[in-house]
């Protein structure tokens, strides 16, 4: 707690998104792959947006995806 405010922080568990991608030469990933990380995401947002958690607000970091 920090003046009466709750903070979160998690541990790295893998790789994040960029790391992914220089893995990767920059090529990007399978759109199958693109699917699980965006259902993913969408549920810990879902979770988040539960009123019972009273989460007035987050900070999340917004990443865009071309696909081409």
């Amino acid at each position: 707690m920090f003046r009466n405010h709750l903070f979160l922080v998690f541990e790295l568990l893998s790789y994040n998104l960029y790391d992914l991608l220089r893995n990767t030469n920059f090529r990007g990933v399978s759109l199958n792959l693109t699917r699980k990380f965006a259902q993913q995401l969408c549920t810990a947002l879902l979770f988040l947006g539960t009123p019972e958690l009273q989460v007035i607000h987050t900070t999340s970091i917004v990443i865009i995806i071309f696909v081409h």
